[in-house]
């Protein structure tokens, strides 16, 4: 009788010794990942975030960003997600966002900790500095050109705009990289439909954004394969950063 006794209590320190360890390895969890799928999945996945969140008494958010290869994704997603942790008013106390290594696609990861530790990263500075010896696709879009209040004007032909034209952003990020310009291609049947998304991209460019114009190159390039056949009061639209030496 004393052998089963003694293997129990040599058990039960082990058991208990497990079951803190599993609680320690657990106090740090993914709970869910966003890739880049949408408008409505950034909202409806990150409130399901934000409300188990809230459920969970004490815990500490924490959403990682994962850069891909298209700026505008990253930008609009990165954006979005914050935009609606402000918009449902969470404490700021109780989320934390990291930047990770960036990877080929975006992604971001949402994670859950109980005891307020950091999620194992390896992070990297959020930063709009590109590598001045490379290409980058910065925009690819669908341009609608009509009257508004009797002006011509241009408004994304989509609804869900990601890769959308973006100067507030483009003028960013031409600051912050100074040995980098953009180039502007502009695809339409049509020359004339062109000639006018052109001249109205030139006056925001200028006008609304102070972005110096000898820093962007605006081509009209007829029709693109890529974009398929547009109707004449659409045009394909794609911005990309480029070195200033390679520039052709």
């Amino acid at each position: 009788m004393k052998l089963p006794k003694l293997l129990l209590a040599l058990l039960i320190p082990l058991v208990s010794l497990q079951f803190c360890f599993a609680q320690e390895k657990s106090s740090v969890e993914l709970f869910d990942y966003l890739g880049a799928s949408g408008c409505s999945n950034v909202r409806e996945r990150t409130d399901n975030y934000l409300m188990t969140l809230k459920n969970e008494s004490g815990a500490v958010g924490y959403v990682v960003f994962y850069a891909g290869a298209s700026l505008s994704t990253f930008s609009f997603y990165e954006n979005a997600v914050k935009s609606h942790v402000k918009y449902r008013r969470f404490p700021e106390e109780r989320i934390k966002f990291i930047y990770a290594r960036p990877q080929s696609d975006f992604k971001a990861e949402y994670w859950m900790s109980r005891n307020g530790e950091k999620p194992q990263i390896e992070e990297s500075k959020a930063s709009l500095a590109l590598n001045q010896h490379n290409r980058y696709l910065f925009a690819q879009d669908a341009i609608e050109i009509d009257k508004i209040n009797g002006k011509l004007d241009y408004f994304h032909a989509s609804e869900c705009y990601i890769e959308g034209v973006n100067f507030n952003l483009l003028a960013k990020y031409l600051e912050a990289n100074p040995e980098m310009n953009a180039e502007i291609f502009v695809y339409n049947k049509s020359a004339r439909r062109a000639r006018q998304v052109i001249k109205l991209f030139t006056r925001e460019a200028g006008e609304a954004y102070k972005i110096p114009l000898n820093r962007l190159k605006i081509n009209y390039t007829g029709i693109d394969t890529e974009f398929g056949e547009f109707p004449a009061r659409v045009s394909g639209v794609k911005i990309r950063f480029v070195p200033q030496k390679n520039q052709n």
